[in-house]
Parts: structure tokens; sequence; C-alpha cells
């Protein structure tokens, strides 16, 4: 019985450590609460400046809006209205190579069609935000996503419904910025309705280090699904890889132009998946617990791959990979939260987006950086021992300080150092050296 309560009270004081380095969620925007919000999410603009958006849906007749704040540290600006009208859907963000922040959206209706109808953007640089443009005319978009491409290309990935019924099915495509025009989309895969019923939804892509860019998006017929993994080059497609898939999933490119994948399988357990431009070179469970909601991921500027997801009790929770395996989850808040989003801004500080009960638009950030001694080796254990004590460090050797951060020029101190060369998405087990001169 005592040691239950010993493991109890260890839990307890993990769980206060975690929630102790996230600040207390704060509202976004106050007004959110009252209407229905969707695709609450950020991006990041130049200098340190980081944007949130929603849509709010007021119904058929009133007007849709879309709705923007930008950071300032430990609060939000004052709503700005960027789109006003009677149809507003599928808000995407992003931000491209010149640091101009891009947010995209579906103005009209579905199985219907109009000249007016079709994919919208509105951009905002240095002198603030420009009007309002449709960048793709044609009817039935139901999601968007933005990349930049290794030569800072500018990309829009597009799903889009078809009709009419029974024929209703969704595509992948993207478009491609050119001079001041997106040009006309090319697919990716192509759906079809009756009798195959066969779906492929929301491409999301990231820069390949050699040519073109990774393309990932699922594929379900039938009830079965799965995602692929192509490459996209300017004149062909190349199918790379498949996964299974229970549902949803997420992507990013972390420093070493590997791609990670984070998505949930048949029954729920959230896996991560990691690419080179050779093929999949890393496969394994985050967390067996089953989701409750879709899973997120960004990359810090450190290259740390980020992800967090609810849990069936409602608690939203983050994990972390540096290269050597993913981090126990830790909470970010005790409250009902279902998590919306996660990002990093230029300094490292990540930040997560969340609903709460009332469906408000709430953010929190880590006010710290996890330490070298924080994050599970490859092997899942913490980097344990004493301290070796030596002049410079050794040839290959990649350190770290106390607080995460990668070090180029070792004075004399306290790192943890990991061995490269030990094969891609392996570095080797951390071990602590003490720098003397």
């Amino acid at each position: 019985m005592k040691s239950k309560l010993a493991l109890l009270a260890v839990a307890c004081a993990l769980c206060s450590v975690c929630l102790g380095q996230w600040s207390e969620p704060i509202d976004v925007g106050v007004d959110t609460a009252l209407h229905y919000v969707d695709d609450f999410q950020f991006a990041m603009a130049g200098g340190d400046t980081l944007w949130a958006f929603y849509s709010v849906d007021n119904g058929w007749p009133d007007m849709s809006c879309a709705f923007a704040h930008w950071s300032m540290g430990d609060s939000w600006s004052d709503a700005r209205v960027l789109v006003a009208d009677t149809f507003v859907y599928c808000l995407a963000a992003g931000t491209d190579a010149q640091d101009r922040v891009w947010l995209s959206w579906y103005n009209g209706t579905y199985y219907t069609d109009d000249d007016s109808w079709g994919i919208c953007t509105r951009v905002h640089d240095s002198l603030g935000w420009g009007p309002e443009r449709q960048a793709l005319p044609g009817p039935g978009s139901v999601g968007q996503s933005f990349a930049v491409g290794k030569q800072g290309d500018w990309y829009m990935g597009i799903c889009v419904q078809y009709a009419p019924l029974p024929g209703l099915c969704t595509s992948a495509l993207y478009s491609m910025f050119q001079g001041d025009t997106w040009i006309w989309p090319h697919s990716i895969a192509e759906g079809s309705g009756s009798p195959l019923f066969i779906d492929y939804g929301l491409p999301l892509m990231v820069a390949r280090p050699d040519s073109g860019l990774w393309a990932v998006c699922s594929h379900s017929t039938y009830g079965v699904s799965e995602i692929l993994i192509d490459q996209v080059l300017p004149d062909t497609i190349r199918r790379l890889a498949s996964l299974d898939c229970g549902g949803s999933y997420a992507a990013t490119g972390d420093s070493s132009g590997h791609m990670w994948i984070v998505y949930l399988d048949s029954s729920g357990a959230l896996w991560s998946a990691t690419f080179s431009q050779g093929g999949m070179i890393d496969q394994r469970i985050v967390t067996t617990d089953r989701r409750w909601s879709a899973p997120m991921v960004c990359t810090d500027p450190l290259g740390w791959v980020w992800t967090c997801w609810t849990r069936p009790d409602t608690i939203l929770v983050v994990s972390y990979n540096r290269g050597n395996g993913w981090s126990p989850p830790e909470a970010v808040t005790e409250s009902y939260s279902i998590a919306a989003d996660i990002t990093s801004d230029r300094n490292g500080r990540i930040y997560v987006g969340l609903h709460d009960r009332r469906g408000r638009c709430l953010t929190c950030y880590r006010s710290l950086r996890p330490s070298i001694e924080e994050t599970a080796n490859g092997d899942g254990r913490m980097a344990t021992g004493a301290a070796t004590v030596v002049r410079s460090l050794p040839p290959g050797a990649v350190a770290f300080d106390a607080m995460g951060r990668r070090v180029v020029s070792a004075k004399p101190g306290v790192y943890f150092v990991r061995n490269e060369g030990r094969g891609e998405g392996d570095l080797g087990r951390a071990r602590k050296v003490v720098v003397q001169r």
C-alpha cells in the first residue's frame, strides 16, 4: 500500500512539474464562444509576430467572418475582420519564403456552380493586409494547405469535392504561385464516385532536400483508409510509400531535411513515421492511449518535432522528439480542452491552440524549453551516470547545453553529447560530459 501511495505521489509531482511549464490559457477572441467557431490556427510572420485565425459561422442569411489576431506576448490584439461574406469555409494560413502571411478560404456553396465562387486569399506584408483576391475559380474546395519548396516556391494543396450525386468524391490537387497568379491546379490523385467510391483527402506538402515536395494525403474506399506519400515533381507524381491509417494525420519537415508524419491507426493509437529522400527511416508509437482528437505537429527552430492531441479524459497533452525518441506526454492544462493547432515562434517558444467546453479559442505556451535530461533516448531511458571530464568534444559529437540548445563551440562547462554516425534517425544515447581547459 505504501509503495502504491509513493508511486501516486511521484506521478502527481511529475504532472505538477509539467503543468508548471505551461502558461495559463488565455482567450484569443472573447466573442468566439457566442458563435460556431471553426478552423482555429496559427501562422508565424516575420520577426516575432504570431498570428491566430478562426472563422465564425453566423448562419444564413447573416454574414460569416474570418478573424485575425496578432500576439502581444501574454495577450492577443483585438479582432480584425479579414473576410465577411455569406459563405466562408475552410480557412488555411501559411507563411511564404518572403515572410508574407497568407490566408485562404473557400467562398461559395457546394454542388452548384458560379463564376464568382472559388478559393480566395489575402496576404499580409510590410504594408499590412492586401485586398481580397480570387486565387482559383471553381466550386467545391473542402480544404487547402500551404508549403514552401526548396527554392522558395510557394505551393497550395487543395482537396476538391466533385458533384452531383451519386458521383460525389474528393480529389487531391496542388497549385503553384507564379508571378502574381496561382496556376491551374495539377492532380495528385483523382477520386471516383459510384460505383468505386474512392476519395483522396487534403494533401499536406513538405519540401524535399533534393527536388520537388512530399505530398501526404489520405486514400479511402469502402471504409478502408491509408496514407499515401508521393513525390511531387514539375512533370510527374511518384508514389513512394503508404501507411495504414485509421483517420487523422499531420506532417512537418525538420532541420535535417526529413519529413515527419503523425497519424492515428485503426485502434486510435498515435504513431510517427520519418522519411528521408531515400524512403522511410523510422516508424514508432508515440502513445497507445486512444486519441480523442486529431493530432497536430510542428517543428521548432532547433529542428525538434512537437505534437499535441487531446486524451480520452479531455486533457490536452504534448510530446516532443529531438531525434532520439518521443518524450512522455505532458499535460498542458487540467481543464477540458480540444487541440486545435501547435506552432513555434522564431525563438523556440511553443504555442498550443485549443477550444474549451464553451467553444472559445484559447492559447497556452511553454514557458521554458525542455532540458536535455527531460528527453527519453531511443531506448526509452534517460541519460544517467557520472559526467566524463574532457578537454574538448570528441570528433563527430553533437553537444547540447542543459536547456537543450545545440552548442557549436563548447566553452568550459557541462554538456550532453550524442554521437552522430549511427545511422539516419538514430543519434545515439546522450551522455554527460564536463569540458575543462
